[in-house]
């Protein structure tokens, strides 16, 4: 009988030493992602600021893009009144019925 709560014993100490690893390792897993928290905020902290500056440089290009048309509205603008000049000055210059 003496064996058998020995062992018991022993069985119960065993159940107890798994029970403090379990508890160990469930500490190393929040110990763990405790750690990885500011990186992963980090991440996102950067992704966020990749996602800002794609959209400023797509603002920018649209900018750059008005300019590029508002030139191609001015030149157009341009060609318009020096054919208006062309018209007036051969208008002006024929020869006059008299």
């Amino acid at each position: 009988m003496r064996f058998y709560t020995r062992a018991l014993r022993y069985y119960t100490r065993a159940i107890e030493f798994y029970i403090h690893a379990i508890d160990f390792y469930i500490r190393a897993i929040g110990f763990y992602t405790r750690a990885i928290n500011p990186y992963t905020r980090a991440i996102e902290f950067y992704t966020g600021a990749i996602g800002f500056y794609t959209h400023a440089i797509d603002f920018y290009t649209g900018a750059i893009d008005f300019y590029i048309r508002a030139i191609g509205f001015y030149t157009r603008a341009i060609d318009f009144n020096t054919r208006a000049i062309e018209f007036y000055t051969r208008a002006w210059t024929r020869p006059k019925i008299t």
